[in-house]
């Protein structure tokens, strides 16, 4: 089987930028809209960093599930 690996680390600079650029914006409803995005970037890098700790083996059955949706 193939074997996927996923790391969170891209996700939570995504994060970082998202959160930056938030702090830059005088527009609040632009400033609301990045905080918004850095949360899903931290979820989804917490997914994925999940995923890549339970599939060692992978017999995790998680290798097609599309995040969000294990």
């Amino acid at each position: 089987m193939r074997k996927t690996y996923l790391d969170g680390q891209p996700f939570r600079t995504r994060a970082d930028e998202c959160r930056t650029k938030a702090e830059l914006s005088y527009d609040i409803r632009a400033r609301e809209r990045m905080l918004k995005l850095a949360a899903n970037y931290e979820r989804i890098a917490d997914e994925a960093d999940e995923l890549n700790g339970s599939e060692s083996s992978n017999e995790s059955g998680l290798e097609n599930v599309p995040l969000g949706r294990a």
